[in-house]
C-alpha cells in the first residue's frame, strides 16, 4: 500500500473525526476508493471503533434512477436513515470510475432523489463527519492530468501540517467576522453580499479533506449584482462552463451559461432555495495550484472564491433551505479584489498579510 494512503487515513481518523474507542463508524466508499477504505478500517480498529463499509457506485445509482418508478425514487431510503442515525462518525470517500456516469439520467429523477434524501443529509451533518477522496485514474483524467501528477497535487493538498495551517485559516475568518458586507470585484463581476450577524467558519480539515477555506452564508435578502464563474463545474454529471449569475435582493433573476444550460435550469428549478446563495467561501489551500474539475479540490484552491446555490450551513447562521448545495468557483486573479465593509482584504489573489499583497 502506498504510504501516502496510510497517512491520509490517519489524518481522517485523528484530525478530521477524532475516532475513539466505541465509535460506530460508517464509511461510504465509491468504487475505486477501496484501498483508502481498507486503510481507514485499520485506523478505526486500532482506535477501538466499529467500522461498517458501504460501497457505492455511480453506475448502480444510474441503474436505480433509470429503472425505478417515480414513487420509489421519491421515497426516503429508510435503511440509509437508520445507518446514519446509529453512526457516531461518517466518512464519505469519493472516487469513481466514470465522472460522467449520471449525465444521461432524467433531471427530474435526480431532483426527486435529492428531495428524498434531504432529511438524511441533515442527519449526516449532525454527526462527526468527513468528506474526502482517493485520487483515481478517472479523477485524474477529468482533471486533464496523468494519474501520477494528479496524485502529487492531491497529496500536496492533504498531507500537510493541519494544526499550523488551521491558524492561518482562522486568521482570515476572524478578519471577516463581524462584517456587514462582502463585495467581490473583477473585470466581469461586481457582487455585494450582506453578512450582518453571520459567522465566518474556518474550514480546517475537520469536515472536508483536503480543506482550506473560510466560509459563511449571506443573508437571504440583499445580495445584488452580477458574478461570472470562470471555472467549470460538474452538475449532476454535466459540465457547466462560462456561467454568469445576476442577483436582485438575494435571488437569481437572470443567468447565462456557455455550456450546460440544461443542468443549471434543472438546478434552479429544484426548489425556491435553489435560487439563493447558501454559501460564500474563500479558498486558501496553495497545494491546489490548478483547477481539476473536482469541487472538493477546486473550491479550496488558493486565490479563488466559491458561491453555492441552495442549502446554507447552520453553523454560519444560514437560513436558506434547499435540497441542493451546488458550488461554483471563480478565480480572483489580476484585477480582482475582495472588500470587507469597503476595506480591501485580498488583491490579485493575495491576502492583506502576505508579501505579494
Amino acid at each position: 500500500m502506498d504510504p501516502r494512503v496510510k497517512e491520509h487515513a490517519a489524518i481522517v481518523a485523528d484530525w478530521s473525526t477524532s475516532i475513539e474507542a466505541g465509535d460506530q463508524v460508517l464509511i461510504e466508499c465509491q468504487e475505486g476508493g477501496e484501498v483508502l477504505a481498507e486503510a481507514l478500517v485499520g485506523e478505526v480498529g486500532e482506535r477501538g471503533g466499529q467500522p461498517l463499509v458501504v460501497f457505492t457506485s455511480a453506475s448502480a445509482s444510474r441503474a436505480f434512477l433509470k429503472r425505478a418508478p417515480a414513487k420509489t425514487v421519491e421515497a426516503e431510503p429508510l435503511h440509509v436513515r437508520a445507518a446514519m442515525e446509529e453512526s457516531d462518525v461518517i466518512v464519505h470517500i469519493r472516487a469513481g470510475a466514470n465522472t460522467r456516469e449520471m449525465s444521461d439520467v432524467d433531471p427530474a429523477m435526480r431532483k426527486a432523489r435529492r428531495k428524498a434524501n434531504e432529511e438524511i443529509r441533515e442527519i449526516r451533518l449532525s454527526k462527526r463527519w468527513c468528506l474526502t477522496m482517493h485520487p483515481t485514474q478517472a479523477l485524474a483524467q477529468e482533471a486533464g492530468m496523468s494519474t501520477e501528477a494528479f496524485q502529487e497535487l492531491y497529496y500536496d493538498a492533504v498531507l500537510i501540517d493541519w494544526e499550523t495551517f488551521a491558524k492561518e485559516i482562522e486568521k482570515v475568518a476572524d478578519r471577516f467576522e463581524g462584517a456587514d458586507e462582502v463585495r467581490l470585484v473583477s473585470k466581469d463581476t461586481d457582487l455585494v453580499m450582506p453578512v450582518t450577524g453571520r459567522t465566518f467558519v474556518p474550514s480546517i480539515g475537520d469536515h472536508n479533506l483536503p480543506s482550506g477555506e473560510a466560509f459563511t452564508a449571506p443573508l437571504l435578502e440583499g445580495t445584488e449584482g452580477t458574478v461570472h464563474i470562470d471555472l467549470p463545474a460538474i452538475v449532476e454529471g454535466q459540465e457547466v462552463h462560462g456561467l454568469t449569475l445576476t442577483f436582485e435582493d438575494g435571488e437569481v433573476t437572470d443567468w447565462d451559461a456557455e455550456k450546460g444550460e440544461g443542468a443549471v435550469e434543472s438546478l434552479l428549478e429544484t426548489d425556491e432555495g435553489a435560487r439563493r446563495l447558501g454559501e460564500l467561501g474563500i479558498g486558501m489551500n496553495r497545494g491546489i495550484d490548478k483547477p481539476t474539475r473536482n469541487i472538493l479540490l477546486d473550491e479550496k484552491m488558493g486565490g479563488t472564491i466559491h458561491l453555492a446555490l441552495g442549502r446554507a450551513y447552520k453553523e454560519c447562521g444560514g437560513e436558506n433551505h434547499s435540497a441542493v448545495h451546488q458550488d461554483f468557483i471563480k478565480t480572483m486573479d489580476e484585477g480582482s479584489k475582495i472588500l470587507v465593509d469597503g476595506d480591501t482584504v485580498q488583491r490579485d489573489g493575495a491576502f492583506w498579510y502576505e508579501e505579494s499583497f
